[in-house]
């Protein structure tokens, strides 16, 4: 198993010049046409970002954790969670969720519409969470698995400045 480990120990201006070159410019280009981001993890909000979640999963055939699982986590979680989303005219056109753990996190999960893909929502919602996590403690972030039949993810996890760390297998 693949991961991609960000520190968040850095300062700010420096996190951001470890950017590599086409994530910061993507980052520059949301900045410049920025939605609305909303941070916070009511009930509602865990609702809309599991309908929207699910949703993206069905029209973009990926796989992923059930419904029933990230409604358990985010309540499981509480007050650990931590759930952006960019709002434009009054609808969530993107969103990620990260579950706090001690002096790390994860980026759980995340989906963003058609049009904020090309606009780079993601990458917005993402450089402000980094922020939010660095001053709540947060000083790792685990950005998620790797896997070679998903490249483009593997290239955006890294190009945040992240380092891929391989663990061990297990075996039974």
């Amino acid at each position: 198993y693949t991961t991609a480990w960000l520190d968040l120990h850095p300062e700010p201006g420096t996190l951001r010049a470890n950017l590599r070159g086409k994530w910061r410019n993507a980052l520059n280009q949301a900045e410049a046409d920025p939605a609305v981001l909303r941070a916070g993890c009511r009930s509602r909000d865990a609702d809309l970002f599991i309908a929207g979640y699910l949703a993206d999963r069905r029209a973009q055939k990926y796989s992923g954790p059930s419904g029933g699982l990230v409604r358990a986590l985010t309540e499981c979680f509480a007050k650990d969670v931590v759930l952006i989303q960019a709002v434009d005219h009054g609808d969530v056109i993107a969103a990620s969720l990260f579950l706090r753990h001690g002096t790390s996190a994860t980026y759980y999960l995340s989906w963003t519409t058609g049009l904020w893909r090309e606009k780079n929502a993601a990458h917005l919602i993402l450089w402000d969470a980094l922020g939010r996590l660095r001053g709540a403690g947060v000083r790792w972030l685990d950005l998620g698995g790797m896997d070679a039949r998903a490249p483009g993810l593997a290239r955006f996890k890294l190009g945040l400045g992240a380092d891929a760390v391989t663990y061990s297998g297990t075996w039974f």
